[in-house]
C-alpha cells in the first residue's frame, strides 16, 4: 500500500481541487492527482485502478455542481468504487 491521497472530483470543481491538492502537498502531505500523476499516452483506467489501489487515503470532492452532472459517478467514484479493490478501502 502506498501512501498516497488519492484525490477524486468531477471537472467541474477543478480549480478548488487544484488549490486544495497544492495547499496538501506544500503540507508534505502525499497526493496523487489526474492532473499531476498520469503520464501522457498511459491507460488512463488502468492508471487510476492502480492509484486508488496503492492509496493509503481516498479523498472524495463532493460539491452542490459534482452531485448534478451526470457523468459525475464515471468521472470519479463510479469506476474507482466499482473494482474489488475500491470497495474494500470505502468498506474500512
Amino acid at each position: 500500500m502506498g501512501d498516497h491521497v488519492f484525490i477524486c472530483y468531477a471537472r467541474k470543481d477543478e480549480g478548488f481541487v487544484l488549490k486544495l491538492a497544492a495547499n496538501l502537498k506544500g503540507r508534505s502531505v502525499p497526493v496523487w492527482l489526474d492532473q499531476w500523476d498520469i503520464p501522457l499516452g498511459a491507460n488512463w483506467n488502468k492508471t487510476i485502478d492502480k492509484a486508488v489501489s496503492d492509496c493509503a487515503y481516498l479523498l472524495v470532492v463532493l460539491s452542490r455542481e459534482s452531485v448534478y452532472l451526470s457523468e459525475y459517478p464515471q468521472l470519479c467514484c463510479g469506476d474507482e468504487y466499482e473494482t474489488d479493490t475500491g470497495l474494500r478501502k470505502i468498506k474500512q
